[in-house]
């Protein structure tokens, strides 16, 4: 009798070191897979669907999945950006346009803005097209102030049945 509680107590230490040993495998096996994030370096490319009008939103058309599309008069949309690194800069700004007023009385623009942790100061910088069809507006952001934990903000302006495809940022 002694012998067999003696072999039940084994087994049950048996089976709990095993228990224990595959919680402890499975934990840092899912800490390896859990602790990738996100590079800073990474670039992200946002639809232009992420982008909200200023005014009212029943001349802002998203029934198309390629592209947001300003169906009315002239109108403000405002485009989140997305920082993987608070403290980090924007290497680039790029926003994929189609422009379909060419330079008419309202060219296309957009104005990439930085702002500051508490929102008191800004800089910006403003790029605009001058032709019809489909272009990306580039930003090379040489002496942008950047502000370490504020936010970036793309502003475009659109005229009738001009249209945001998307656009791309990268940090360093």
């Amino acid at each position: 009798m002694k012998h067999e509680k003696q072999r039940k107590r084994h087994a049950r230490i048996l089976a709990g070191l095993t228990a224990c040993s595959l919680l402890v495998v499975g934990g840092i096996a899912i800490h390896d897979l859990g602790s990738r994030t996100a590079m800073a370096a990474d670039n992200k490319v946002i639809s232009g669907h992420a982008c909200e009008p200023e005014g009212d939103d029943w001349f802002t058309d998203r029934s198309d999945p390629r592209y947001l599309e300003n169906t009315g008069g002239v109108q403000s949309y405002m485009c989140p950006v997305v920082r993987d690194d608070t403290t980090g800069e924007l290497d680039f700004v790029r926003v994929r346009v189609d422009n379909n007023t060419g330079s008419g009385p309202t060219p296309l623009s957009c104005i990439v803005h930085s702002v500051s942790v508490g929102g008191g100061s800004q800089d910006m910088e403003m790029e605009s097209t001058t032709t019809a069809g489909v272009q990306t507006l580039e930003f090379d952001l040489n002496g942008f102030t950047e502000y370490d934990n504020g936010h970036y903000v793309i502003e475009c302006v659109l005229g009738p049945y001009d249209r945001i495809l998307s656009y791309r940022t990268a940090e360093d």
